[in-house]
């Protein structure tokens, strides 16, 4: 992974705990498949974002591109180190440590692998009950008649509640409607032109 993409990985991180944003749901709201974010958050990864995920993550941490693309050479220039141990639960926990002027490593981030339905800190007090209520008010009103990416779906939701909403309360709405045998159902389609994921009824 070169300098950039390093620096790049771990600014995200860090945009997504301070949100209080899990992995599975940045990869939810990016229309990617469940462990992408986990795969992408690994120090020996090979993916990189592309300009259209670029442009998701501005959106949804209300940023701009030089927040997490260091785009300067004495920000690529910082010396970072990563190493690693095992957890009790035979996990591994990341740890990220800068060199600070004395000379000495300063850990400034710690990150790992995440279990799907986590939920951090966050300051959303909006409901998994009122999320599925708003989901079914809108699936029933037509809402879904024309597919909706789960990026969407979750700034709409936020409108309306004119707060932060968890983006797993809305992917565990979704699915009561896509996990039902027969139409009317809500199906996930992939938009080829955007290359993600997007949610349509199915009459």
């Amino acid at each position: 992974m070169s300098d950039i993409e390093l620096l790049k990985m771990l600014n995200i991180i860090k945009l997504r705990k301070k949100r209080g944003l899990s992995q599975f749901e940045l990869a939810f709201l990016l229309g990617q498949r469940d462990l992408y974010v986990r795969d992408f958050e690994r120090p020996d990864h090979t993916l990189i974002l592309g300009l259209s995920e670029n442009n998701t993550i501005k959106i949804i941490f209300k940023c701009e591109l030089d927040d997490f693309v260091p785009l300067n050479n004495s920000t690529i220039n910082q010396q970072i180190r990563i190493h690693y141990h095992i957890d009790q639960q035979g996990n591994r926990v990341y740890i990220a440590e800068q060199k600070v002027a004395n000379g000495k490593w300063k850990e400034f981030l710690r990150f790992g692998d995440e279990e799907k339905d986590i939920l951090l800190d966050s300051s959303s007090t909006v409901t998994n009950t009122q999320v599925q209520s708003w989901i079914d008010e809108n699936y029933h009103n037509g809402y879904f008649n024309d597919a909706k990416s789960a990026l969407q779906i979750f700034l709409d939701c936020e409108v309306h509640f004119d707060e932060p909403v968890r983006p797993l309360f809305i992917a565990n709405a979704i699915q009561h409607y896509t996990k039902k045998k027969k139409a009317p159902r809500l199906v996930k389609n992939r938009d080829k032109m955007n290359d993600y994921d997007v949610f349509v009824k199915e009459m």
